[in-house]
């Protein structure tokens, strides 16, 4: 969760994932840019992200 919040300090984007240590209440709460299920979706973020440059 301090990941999270060290993203948003340095305007980084933030990516946190349900099947870890926290809950996804708790994940939710700390307001990640991107809340995914399984390491997969993490590809179409990162595709999304390389576009907008």
């Amino acid at each position: 969760m301090e990941e999270i919040e060290i993203a948003h300090s340095t305007g980084s984007v933030s990516v946190a994932i349900t099947n870890g240590y926290y809950s996804t209440r708790r994940l939710k709460a700390v307001n990640p840019d991107y809340l995914i299920d399984n390491l997969i979706q993490l590809e179409d973020i990162i595709d999304t992200i390389n576009r907008s440059f």
